[in-house]
């Protein structure tokens, strides 16, 4: 996981495990419930990342990939913290 600060906030480029049967952070692996069918992996990704940090999350590439790259919008490395150390 790589995690570089921007105008707009942080960007976090991370692999995804989607179907997983937990949720969370692990080893540098942001695995999500949801399966990687209609776009629900990613939602879940999103929604996860909105719900750990408090602030809006946009995918920026890796739509089709398990290999994402995520705006965190107004935030900054202290907003990130429990993800650096997962």
């Amino acid at each position: 996981m790589k995690i570089r600060e921007t105008r707009e906030g942080m960007l976090i480029q991370i692999k995804v495990k989607p179907g997983s049967k937990r949720e969370g952070v692990f080893k540098d692996v942001l695995e999500v419930k949801d399966r990687a069918e209609s776009g629900r992996a990613n939602m879940a990704v999103l929604k996860f990342l909105k719900k750990l940090t408090g602030r809006e999350a946009v995918m920026v590439s890796g739509f089709k990939s398990r290999e994402k790259l995520i705006l965190i919008r107004n935030a900054s490395k202290k907003d990130l913290h429990m993800l650096a150390g997962a």
